[in-house]
């Protein structure tokens, strides 16, 4: 017997949700670790899941924390050798790259005037469309998830895509003007 089941799932927990807000949430929260590997585990970090797992176990190993994630990395030499602390160079520069382009629109300013929230959300949409280019990576997630035969879950992200893009437009229209503070 089929069964219809209609269940609200929390926003929130979507791997697209969880991305946008990792990254947000790296680039204002002075790269606090853990979110910093919320961007990287979410599904659309620049790393693969054994790279991510390499990193993290070099992190804490070695204790990385906040800007050090800005740095390259000197320790373990003699553990990794040469070219093994060169690969863990190179993820860190790529999980480090998305945050660091995202950084200077948190702090962003225009002519001496505070970013307005209108502003900011079109630099936003340029960042996640181009810099990062989340809506081709959504449709290569959604892609894969048909392909494991799970096209519930990939019309669910689409949808969850439409409704970020949705409630970003309407910030625009209610808050468009007002200063855009990147703590609130």
């Amino acid at each position: 017997i089929p069964l219809f089941r209609d269940a609200k799932k929390d926003i929130l927990s979507s791997p697209v949700v969880q991305y946008v807000l990792a990254l947000l949430d790296t680039a204002v929260g002075e790269w606090r670790t853990e979110d910093l590997f919320r961007v990287l585990k979410s599904g659309f970090g620049p790393l693969n899941h054994e790279e991510t797992a390499d990193l993290e176990n070099y992190a804490i190993k070695y204790r990385i924390r906040r800007t050090m994630w800005k740095r390259p990395f000197i320790k373990g030499v003699t553990e990794y050798g040469e070219e093994g602390l060169l690969r863990l160079e190179e993820l860190r520069q790529k999980a480090a790259a998305p945050v660091l382009a995202l950084e200077p629109l948190m702090k962003a300013e225009t002519g001496g005037e505070p970013l307005t929230v209108n502003c900011f959300i079109q630099e936003l949409y340029r960042y996640l469309y181009e810099t990062v280019q989340l809506p081709d990576r959504i449709l290569e997630f959604m892609n894969r998830q048909e392909e494991l035969g799970r096209v519930d879950l990939a019309g669910e992200t689409g949808q969850i895509w439409g409704h970020m893009i949705g409630i970003l437009d309407q910030m625009m229209e209610i808050m468009g003007e007002e200063p855009f503070d990147a703590e609130t």
